[in-house]
């Protein structure tokens, strides 16, 4: 056997080891979701954020209760979470099937992370269908993302928001100004001060979480210091479903439907590197 075949051989062996490990802890994901049926605690986190909004305890945590989003936000969860969990859901449900990708969709409603989303009544798939979308060059889905990655930031969603700003400098201003009015909004609230320090004291809270799938798990906050560099560097080759996961000083369940990008592809014309684009880049400099 020639050392190419060895190597070969041993490449797809490991392939194969990987995706078996990928759905096995998918199956028994699964299964712990059809056993635990337990409250849907980040849907009653975000009602309980809508109450303690006018008494100035928003950000006062107290186990379970934690809201790490941006004040002014709060309000408007109490309203959609007035409508009723089972409506929650049903959203969940058509956001996933809006998905830009068919096989992206077929596989997310089998998958644990996002069975996981619905049970807690999380808004991953919410962030993930605005992402998937911006990617593609969508601009009303690139508005709606880049406020996400502003009123509910997680270090998840910075390789696409890095990928937008650095192929598409058109969005640049635009995200400034995105920015400021998300600054200007919170400081009449009272809450922005303290918003600001829960942005950094929740990656740390994190680490110790049962349910954290990142190797932060067992070696801590050092798993940035090869996390970080690895997303740059896929964020480079746009793999920015495994840059999102390689950047994340914490990995929960629902975090990984974000690898989902990797289903998706960006429009041609979309990104620099992109063929149609280097074609438009001549046409302009021929007329010029």
């Amino acid at each position: 056997m020639t050392r190419e075949r060895a190597l070969t051989l041993l490449r797809r062996a490991a392939i194969y080891a990987v995706v078996l490990l990928a759905v096995v802890a998918n199956l028994i994901g699964l299964g712990t979701v059809l056993v635990d049926h337990g409250r849907a605690f980040d849907w009653e986190n975000y009602r309980e954020a809508a109450h303690r909004f006018p008494l100035g305890t928003l950000y006062d945590w107290q186990h379970p209760y934690f809201y790490r989003y941006a004040p002014q936000l709060a309000p408007l969860l109490g309203f959609l979470t007035g409508l009723g969990l089972p409506v929650w859901r049903v959203a969940q449900f058509l956001a996933l099937a809006a998905l830009p990708s068919r096989r992206l969709a077929l596989l997310l409603a089998v998958s644990y992370p996002f069975w996981f989303d619905v049970t807690t009544g999380n808004l991953m798939v919410f962030v993930l269908l605005a992402a998937a979308w911006a990617y593609r060059g969508n601009g009303a889905a690139t508005v709606v993302y880049l406020a996400l990655c502003v009123l509910v930031p997680r270090p998840i969603m910075l390789p696409l928001l890095a990928w937008i700003l650095w192929q598409r400098p058109s969005w640049r201003l635009a995200f400034v100004g995105i920015v400021v009015a998300g600054i200007a909004t919170a400081l009449p609230t009272g809450y922005l001060a303290e918003w600001m320090g829960t942005i950094f004291k929740a990656g740390a809270d994190e680490l110790g979480n049962d349910f954290n799938l990142s190797p932060s798990h067992l070696i801590g906050a050092w798993w940035l210091l090869i996390g970080t560099p690895l997303a740059v560097w896929l964020t480079a080759r746009r793999h920015l479903g495994w840059a999102s996961m390689a950047i994340s000083p914490y990995l929960l369940p629902y975090y990984v439907q974000m690898l989902g990008l990797e289903l998706v592809q960006p429009r041609p014309g979309s990104w620099r590197g992109s063929p149609d684009s280097r074609a438009t880049s001549r046409l302009a400099s021929s007329i010029e």
